[in-house]
């Protein structure tokens, strides 16, 4: 075991990305131990300590076969948390214990830059008890690994995820976009098959705030920077966890939105629209933004689709700014006259 232990140590610290970090975590533990399930739950912003949401899944069947799920849902799966989780997220301490069902629980508050944001919860047929200070080891392992990934991946002021991660989340999402065509193998017996509807897209919008540079020329760049770190908050209460959202530069953002309806994602960023129109900056007062949005195809490059929702914002800008329009409702019309560069997205 200490030669795979060691082994498993290695393969954790050089993950790149958040998503091959988790599941390496998970899958080390699993073969390290009898373990019958492992889920990796977070709690968000909109979550309190009541429900916790699953973000990754490790489970084993009585075959033995393994089951690996990293969820991206209409609607994220919700853990209720019972008395015996809260207190663990309450003191930042494990608890572990034997269950009415006769398995074995083991739940491991994981801390990140002194935040818990995530637990893990291990649930296994043997009693694994002589092996939690390893566990916990390896969770530390994994929350300084991700720690490190947060800081390369994240935007300083805003917070958001930063330019150089979009092309591997875009990446992921394309391909998460062809495994939804088909029924999804549950995971527990929590989750049933669903299948996505043909009309449901992943979609890429891009967000520019509307005459940002008159806001740092009369107020300076202090608050201009205000501007944008309150703006970032407002996109992160205005998407789901499971939507995307980059800081490119500037005054532009790129939201990469879970696959729904042409109508549905009109809608949501219709309201983020407003949402910010309606918000009262300190100092600045009042501020709109354009966006213009474009559907994501299999196959797609990210620079193609940056393209088609560059020119439905350049339509925007030059039409009377604080709107929404998307390309192939601009281009059945005849309205797009050809790619423009609008901001700070490098399309080429």
């Amino acid at each position: 075991m200490d030669t795979y232990l060691l082994d498993s140590i290695v393969k954790i610290t050089a993950q790149r990305d958040i998503e091959s970090l988790e599941f390496s975590l998970l899958a080390a533990i699993a073969k390290l131990l009898p373990v019958r399930e492992i889920t990796l739950n977070k709690l968000g912003e909109n979550f309190n300590v009541e429900y916790v949401q699953s973000v990754t899944c490790y489970v084993l069947d009585k075959q033995g076969e393994s089951h690996i799920d990293f969820s991206w849902e209409d609607v994220p799966r919700l853990v209720a948390l019972d008395d015996r989780a809260t207190r663990c997220l309450n003191t930042r301490r494990p608890e572990y214990f034997l269950d009415d069902t006769g398995f074995y629980l083991a739940l491991i508050p994981v801390a990140i830059d002194k935040d818990i944001p995530l637990l893990l919860i291990i649930t296994s047929e043997s009693d694994i008890s002589d092996n939690l200070r390893m566990i916990e080891g390896m969770v530390t392992v994994y929350a300084n690994c991700r720690y490190v990934l947060n800081e390369s991946s994240c935007d300083k002021l805003t917070g958001l995820l930063n330019r150089r991660t979009f092309d591997g989340k875009f990446q992921k999402l394309i391909d998460l976009q062809s495994q939804r065509k088909s029924i999804y193998r549950p995971v527990s017996s929590e989750l049933q098959a669903r299948v996505q509807h043909d009309d449901e897209w992943p979609w890429l919008a891009i967000v520019d705030i509307d005459h940002f540079k008159n806001v740092n020329d009369t107020y300076g760049h202090v608050i201009g920077d205000e501007v944008l770190l309150l703006l970032s908050q407002v996109i992160k209460s205005s998407f789901r966890d499971s939507d995307l959202s980059f800081r490119f530069g500037g005054e532009e953002f790129v939201v990469l939105l879970e696959p729904i309806t042409e109508k549905m994602a009109f809608m949501v960023l219709r309201r983020f629209s407003v949402a910010i129109a309606n918000y009262e900056f300190p100092q600045v007062g009042k501020i709109t933004v354009s966006i213009g949005f474009s559907k994501i195809n299999k196959g797609d490059f990210p620079t193609e689709v940056l393209g088609r929702a560059d020119q439905s914002l350049y339509y925007v800008k030059e039409h009377g700014r604080n709107g929404v329009q998307e390309y192939n409702h601009l281009q059945a019309r005849g309205l797009l006259k050809g790619s423009k560069k609008t901001g700070t997205v490098e399309l080429f």
